[in-house]
């Protein structure tokens, strides 16, 4: 059998033992810093020099590097801060380096870029029948990010005026919301009115319908989504501003065309068929440059985002999807809206651009006003709104 390698520090670590070495805690988690002496455990894939992620570095090795290192009053942060899962794994794997140790769980601080981190939080501790918590944080990374990554993008406004498009979607990855729903927009015979971005680069890996099935997405409309994209295959990969290598995060002027001739933009996000609630800078763009949302995500999305002072667009767009928890009824209830606003006459247009204006400065003046200690989100601070 062969043994286990050493783990190299830096594989486990962003920067070095102490805080003041590691620049993401030392002007992302201000807040948390103190005078205790701060090792930060960066939970990302691949990282160090031997490549080794987080999640798949063996329970004793950690505890045993976590033993060696810990003192009295020293804070051990794990961060997930720019990932879109709450990783349950790497919870449980933290509650196992502990376990029938001396390490106090008040010493142990896990930031995730998950809004509702808490609340999965709590439920995982019930679930386990933990009695003694870690501290977990929502961080929201993205809207810091982002925000500040745009330059003077980030002080333009729209015109109102009638558009070439009815909406932009940016996708690159593949996920399994993502080509259901352009399968049902395609169905719809939306997609030829948006600026769309699109690749099929690995659903062929994978056995769609069975995969959409297990989601509870009904064989009729599974079978549906699966015929649309066979029947429209000629069109991908459907490419705006990347190419099939480059996983865009960012904006630039080039992108600016496609905002200023659409109306509104359909943002689906890394998350649709699980309770994690994550914002990225998918939302964040439309935000930053004024653009109205429609949002394809997990349940109850835009509560949160409203939670955390955005304003959303009811009634100029039904938003009655957001309440509803079955998947396949609340991508139908997106693609019915879109289809709706399709109808609109350029009159009509207009009219709905100046009824959200206010709605669109509100969130830019939130984004750009937002200060960096209050993208930590924590109870009881943070609140949700109906």
């Amino acid at each position: 059998m062969n043994k286990t390698p050493d783990i190299h520090p830096d594989d486990i670590m962003s920067g070095n033992v102490t805080y003041k070495e590691s620049h993401s805690i030392d002007t992302y988690f201000q807040e948390f810093v103190d005078d205790s002496t701060i090792v930060c455990i960066y939970s990302g894939p691949n990282s160090g020099p031997n490549g080794r992620s987080i999640h798949n570095v063996p329970v004793e090795i950690l505890r045993n590097y976590i033993l060696k290192i810990i003192k009295p009053g020293m804070k051990i942060f794990f961060d997930d801060s720019y990932e879109g899962i709450f990783f349950h794994t790497l919870i449980d794997k933290i509650h196992c380096i502990i376990k029938d140790t001396e390490i106090d769980p008040s010493q142990i601080y896990y930031f995730s870029a998950a809004v509702n981190s808490v609340e999965l939080y709590k439920n995982f501790c019930q679930i386990k029948n933990i009695t003694k918590p870690i501290n977990v944080y929502s961080y929201n990374l993205w809207e810091y990010l982002n925000y500040r990554a745009f330059g003077d993008i980030r002080d333009r406004f729209n015109v109102i005026k009638k558009k070439e498009k009815l909406f932009l979607c940016f996708n690159r990855r593949f996920r399994l919301h993502r080509y259901a729903l352009i399968g049902l927009l395609l169905e719809k015979d939306l997609v030829k009115n948006s600026y769309y971005s699109f690749f099929l680069d690995n659903y062929k890996k994978t056995n769609i319908i069975d995969e959409l099935r297990y989601y509870n997405v009904s064989e009729k409309v599974s079978g549906i989504i699966y015929n649309e994209i066979q029947k429209n295959e000629h069109l991908f990969p459907i490419r705006l501003n990347i190419d099939p290598d480059n996983n865009k995060v960012h904006l630039d002027n080039d992108d600016m065309r496609f905002f200023d001739n659409s109306y509104f933009s359909l943002v689906t996000e890394t998350g649709f068929f699980n309770d994690v609630i994550f914002f990225s800078e998918k939302i964040y763009k439309p935000i930053t440059v004024r653009h109205p949302f429609i949002l394809v995500s997990t349940p109850h999305s835009l509560k949160y985002l409203r939670g955390l002072g955005y304003k959303t667009f009811s009634p100029f767009i039904n938003e009655s999807y957001d309440d509803i928890e079955n998947h396949e009824a609340r991508l139908i209830a997106i693609v019915d809206e879109i289809e709706r606003l399709n109808k609109f006459t350029n009159d009509e247009w207009i009219k709905w651009q100046h009824d959200v204006e206010h709605i669109v400065d509100h969130n830019h003046m939130i984004i750009r006003t937002r200060k960096i200690n209050e993208y930590a989100i924590s109870r009881p601070n943070y609140r949700t709104q109906p």
